[in-house]
């Protein structure tokens, strides 16, 4: 859907950075007056410098420029009524677009959350082009996780084959596969890219094959147009990096055929605004394929719109206000073989090393210069009014460097200019790349395909290293009076050098200069430490002038300048530079944000031994010790969210270990001390472990708990419960918090339960807890079931129970203000964004999960336990109304989890905790579009529980229509339980019995239904065909008997069972209903296998409310089971149709 057009009066840039910038300027070009907003962080806001809005709105943090809620927050306190995305972030994102337009009467420009969630799924818009007669590589037709499919469709199809995240985008999530050796760290790779970790396998198209784009823009009505194309081929690592316009083939044919493709889908979905699709197109043998659609403003609209003098962004705005194409000069249908004459290059100027691989350079950028000229365009938020400081946050682009000529090789002579006369500092760029590439004859004969440069990035990084050398030999020599103006990046970073010295005059303010003053002194003496310009520390003597009375005077300081700046937070001046040629220092190799120090002051680590967790757009880098040794240092963490930190810093220092025989056969953890026979493996026996007394083994310390909970895990699981057994209350307090730092888990409780199943996630933890657990490599297998409460999914769990994080010793109480506004801020994680991605990519680590669960129990998970550690318990109370609130949003973010992830589950859950009907149809009731979703991409769940109690506020017949169309998503369920929850209305039992059929069903249980005989016995009819077994616990018939019911369905029922159980003053029995050939016989209340020696007469009034339906058991139970035997079936049918027949002829028998 589309919001209808109207007047843009307020205007949300939902972005930052150079497109920030490019947006706000076009609005502010627009004819209609627009009040801009922007959005920016404390250390990024240059783009509201430059962009010049009307108001900035402050954000928390990065990320929350992915927080859903958050923005649709502020959007309805702004009264914003469009929203410009921009792209990247929630640029193609269906749910911001639809909850802005749902919760906040705001319109997202571009083409509607349906369009958005057909085209930004790579294998729904594949099909979509499949659909349109465009050619397509072949691909497997749904995600997976499962490497043996991929290896089988590699098979198939021949090697090399492309990994790519169905929601992958700027090159993330892909990779090119080219031998089987690679493709299970490919695939991994890939899934830890994608937010949703769904991935598929398509045969590669890649040597000689041109990355072709097609510009489209649409108004909405089926009329579509293209703005040409550009040829994006130039890149590393999928990730573009030059980009020109037109494309340089000689076929033009081909080239139209591409662009009459991409008309042709854009068409059939009735294309509203901008958008990119993509092909791969081979020249040599006259082909393309269908790559992916871009619903959005894409990096590269720059070049179009200098080849074709079109506004794409203003264009936008006036598409969003209701213009159409001909209104915005494009109504005519222009000749996709005569493209314009000028000729365009982006140059993608990013913030990365090519001497270290390319890694993220971060600083604070200290000088920028481009070239001004005629057809010099640079897209930037770099400037003089706001110091800009590259961090791991976002992306590493700092500028987009355009050039345009009326030829190839002028716009080739131009960009050539361009970058020799580029100058920026502070940080390290891939300018020397892009020079190589200009200068290259195969970029230049425009011979460069998609792996031109990967195949010859060695070479590349070379030459620009020579061409850079060649400009700076070339430049004549300034006068010392200039040298300070340079933009040297090693100049830059120096503020004092030894020997400078210094001579000071102070005079107060409003006072006349006084030539006769005497100046002061300053000498530095010695450079402690320069980390320029966060800080430096250096020795400095000051002489004081020497007058009439008392002699100069010179003594020594130290000198200590700190930036107090937040602008400089990506060079904290508490981080100490490594010595390269000091072997105990461990030094960072690379800059990027440094997540997680994962070893403390005295844990020995081995070579190799991963230490630290660096963040580098958005991929985490291992950190591993390059020699053994223990740690007598390591960096401290200033937020909890990381540090930006350059590299050469150092993490850790470690000290030699003196190894001894002894020590190399049973080594001790260090500086542990330990009370009993459980120290470490090896130690620990079944015999010592038998002989240990119980009490507090592990309570003296945390450290002690640290070392021996890896090694329990490891265990058996019997000796696991025997040495879990000996445990108190204080080890299990300890062993929680070993396992935030070992096992990086909190739990909320450590007792016997956990290793007596162990495949079991017993703690119930928050969302983010769930996502730790599952990159545990010891704990991720052992879960095997996952039941979600909506009311604890919060990252912020510590906040009311800080204890369950290890952040006290002792219990510091419980905050329960805190946790109830906790609960009313859980919709930025219960949401298809970010909780989706959170429980999928869970889901998808945990790999014998089968399992999903939901649930409405209400009280804090692990109160039980809190109560017994610390003598407190608390409870929130919530409303039904909010509860249900929770409770729906979760549900249907964990039905999409479901859709979406293709996780292979089994089961289904939907339990509800109190008899309050917080669960109902109301909540399982999905909307349309999440159930067109669902249809098909729910085969493998075959087991599905239902809580679906009877709800008020709903009809009888939006009951029935929810509650039906849900069940009936899960085509190949063959296990359905369905809890009613003392339902009293009949009509809504009736509906569902009339309209439901589930067509593999084999096991069906009612339990806590009020319904009619005729009722149920119609539902057993539509399933008597797979129907193998039936359970009915207090279920109570308002109309008609069970014994009626029973002969109802004797007669075409193929149950194997049948048990009820009810009240004793109701008309319900306890039954078994079993299969002896091909009859139907029912027993009272008694397993099968003890039959032969029931009692059929009851002896008490117990067995009296257990009375068979046939009071004369069949003859063949005087011989116990032993017709069951081979070769005496056929006898057994003939005997059992006899007896079926005499009991029939005659009513049951009312011994009651």
């Amino acid at each position: 859907m589309v919001p209808p057009a109207r007047p843009i009066r307020k205007l949300l840039v939902a972005n930052r950075g150079e497109i920030a910038v490019r947006i706000l300027q076009a609005a502010r070009e627009l004819p209609n007056p627009v009040e801009t907003y922007a959005l920016y962080t404390p250390d990024d806001q240059s783009h509201c410098e430059l962009g010049a809005p009307n108001h900035a709105l402050a954000l928390p943090s990065p990320a929350s420029y992915m927080d859903v809620s958050l923005l649709v927050k502020l959007a309805k306190e702004h009264s914003i009524d469009t929203v410009h995305p921009g792209y990247g972030f929630l640029s193609e994102s269906p749910e911001f677009a639809q909850r802005m337009w749902e919760e906040a009467g705001a319109k997202v420009i571009g083409p509607g959350w349906e369009v958005l969630a057909q085209t930004g799924d790579k294998l729904q818009a594949k099909e979509l082009a499949e659909a349109c007669g465009v050619p397509v590589l072949k691909a497997i037709t749904q995600p997976t996780s499962d490497l043996n499919v991929i290896k089988a469709f590699a098979a198939e199809v021949g090697y090399p084959v492309m990994i790519k995240a169905v929601d992958g985008g700027g090159g993330r999530g892909i990779r090119l596969v080219r031998s089987e050796d690679t493709l299970q760290a490919s695939v991994d790779r890939a899934m830890g890219e994608s937010p949703s970790k769904k991935v598929f396998v398509e045969k590669a198209a890649v040597e000689g094959y041109h990355h072709v784009e097609v510009q489209v823009i649409g108004d909405g009505t089926g009329q579509v147009r293209h703005l040409w194309e550009r040829d994006c081929s130039i890149q590393r690592r999928f990730q573009k990096i030059v980009e020109c316009a037109p494309a340089l083939m000689k076929d033009r044919k081909l080239i139209c055929l591409v662009i009459e493709a991409a008309l042709r889908i854009a068409n059939r979905i009735k294309y509203l605004s901008l958008g990119t699709f993509e092909f791969l197109v081979n020249e040599q043998v006259s082909e393309f394929y269908f790559l992916e659609i871009n619903p959005r403003l894409q990096v590269e609209h720059t070049i179009t719109e200098c080849i074709t003098s079109v506004d794409l962004v203003r264009s936008q705005f006036l598409l969003a206000q209701g213009a159409s194409l001909q209104d915005i000069g494009l109504g005519e249908n222009r000749d996709p073989e005569t493209p314009p004459g000028p000729h365009s290059i982006q140059l993608r100027l990013c913030a990365e090393d090519p001497n270290a691989n390319f890694a993220l350079s971060i600083g604070k950028i200290t000088g920028f210069h481009v070239p001004g000229g005629n057809g010099v365009r640079v897209d930037t938020n770099i400037s003089d009014l706001s110091p800009v400081v590259v961090g791991s946050d976002f992306d590493n682009m700092v500028a987009k460097i355009i050039v345009t000529a009326a030829s190839w090789d002028a716009v080739i002579s131009k960009a050539r200019r361009v970058l020799e006369d580029t100058k920026i500092s502070g940080i390290k760029t891939n300018i020397d790349v892009l020079r190589a590439v200009i200068d290259s004859a195969d970029f230049r004969e425009w011979r460069a395909d998609t792996q031109w440069l990967e195949s010859n990035l060695n070479d590349i990084v070379a030459c620009g290293q020579k061409i850079s050398q060649s400009i700076q030999s070339n430049k004549p020599s300034l006068p010392a009076s200039s040298v300070s103006q340079t933009l040297s990046a090693a100049a830059s970073n120096v503020l004092l050098r030894k020997g400078d010295a210094w001579s000071i005059d102070l005079q107060p303010v409003g006072e006349k200069s006084n030539s006769s003053q005497l100046p002061h002194h300053l000498l530095l003496s010695r450079v402690l430490r320069n980390e320029f310009p966060t800080s430096l520390r250096a020795e400095i003597e000051y002489t004081t002038p020497a007058t009439v009375s008392t002699p100069a005077k010179t003594a020594a300081y130290i000198m200590t300048l700190s930036t107090t700046s937040t602008s400089a937070s990506a060079l904290s001046s508490t981080h100490r530079l490594g010595d390269p040629n000091n072997q105990s220092h461990v030094i960072l190799p690379i800059s990027g944000k440094l997540i997680e120090m994962l070893v403390a002051e005295g844990d020995e680590v081995e070579e190799n031994a991963v230490i630290a967790f660096v963040k580098q757009m958005k991929m985490e880098i291992e950190v591993r010790s390059p020699r053994a040794g223990r740690v007598t240092w390591v960096l401290e963490l200033e937020s909890e969210d990381g540090d930006d930190v350059p590299e050469g810093v150092l993490l850790a220092e470690l000290e030699a270990i003196e190894t001894t025989a002894a020590s190399s056969v049973a080594p001790l953890p260090p500086k542990r001390a330990v009370k009993s026979a459980f120290n470490v493996k090896g130690y620990i026996t079944e015999e010592s472990v038998a002989s240990a007394t119980r009490g507090a083994l592990f309570a003296s310390t945390r450290s002690l708990a640290s070392a021996v909970m890896p090694v329990l895990l490891e265990f058996a699981p019997e000796l696991i419960v025997m040495v879990a057994s000996k445990l108190d209350s204080a080890d299990f307090f300890n062993f929680r918090l070993a396992c935030r730092y070992i096992n990086l888990t909190s739990f909320h409780h450590f007792g016997a339960r956990y290793f007596r199943t162990r495949y079991h996630m017993l703690e119930r933890r928050s969302l983010e807890n769930l996502v730790e657990v599952s990159r545990d490599p010891v704990l991720a297998p052992y879960v095997c079931s996952v039941q979600i409460c909506p009311q604890h999914l919060t990252s912020d769990f510590h906040v009311f129970a800080p204890w369950v994080r290890g952040l006290d010793d002792e219990y510091v109480g419980v905050n329960n203000a805190a946790h109830k506004q906790l609960l009313y801020e859980q919709y930025s994680l219960i949401e298809f964004g970010l909780g989706s991605a959170y429980l999928s990519g869970a889901l998808v680590r945990l790999t014998n999960c089968r399992t999903l669960g939901i649930s409405d129990h209400p009280w804090p998970w692990g109160a039980a336990s809190q109560k017994r550690l610390t003598g407190v318990r608390f409870t929130s109370e919530v409303s039904q109304k909010e509860s249900i609130a929770f409770t729906k949003r979760a549900f249907r973010m964990i039905v999409a989890v479901a859709i979406t992830s293709q996780i292979p589950l089994e089961r289904f859950q939907v339990l509800h905790g109190l008899p309050d009907k917080a669960f109902g149809p109301e909540i399982i009731a999905i909307p349309r579009r999440l159930a067109d979703m669902a249809r098909g991409h729910l085969m493998s769940i075959s087991v599905l529980d239902l809580c679906v109690g009877e709800d008020d506020r709903m009809t009888a017949e939006a009951w029935v229509d929810g509650v039906n169309g849900f069940i009936m998503l899960f085509r190949n369920v063959a296990d359905l339980t369905l809890d009613f929850q003392d339902s009293s209305d009949l009509r809504r039992f009736h509906g569902m019995s009339e309209g439901l059929l589930v067509p593999r069903l084999r096991s069906l249980a009612i339990s806590h239904l009020r319904c009619s005989e005729d009722d149920l016995a119609r539902l057993f009819f539509r399933h008597s065909s797979t129907l193998e077994m039936i359970s009915l616990k207090s279920v109570r018939l308002k109309q008609g008997t069970f014994k009626s019911l029973i002969q109802k369905v004797q007669g075409y029922l193929k149950t194997e069972h049948l048990f009820m159980d009810g009240d004793d003053n109701q008309d319900v029995v306890y039954w078994n209903f079993t299969k002896v050939g091909d009859s139907l016989f029912v027993f009272a209340g008694k397993d099968v296998s003890e039959i032969a020696q029931a009692s059929f007469m009851p002896s008490s009034r117990q067995e009296a409310d257990m009375v068979p339906l046939f009071t004369q058991p069949p003859p063949f139970l005087s011989d116990g089971l032993s017709l069951h035997e081979e070769g005496k079936r056929d006898e057994a049918a003939k005997r059992d149709k006899r007896w079926m027949q005499g009991n029939q002829s005659r009513a049951p028998s009312e011994s009651r």
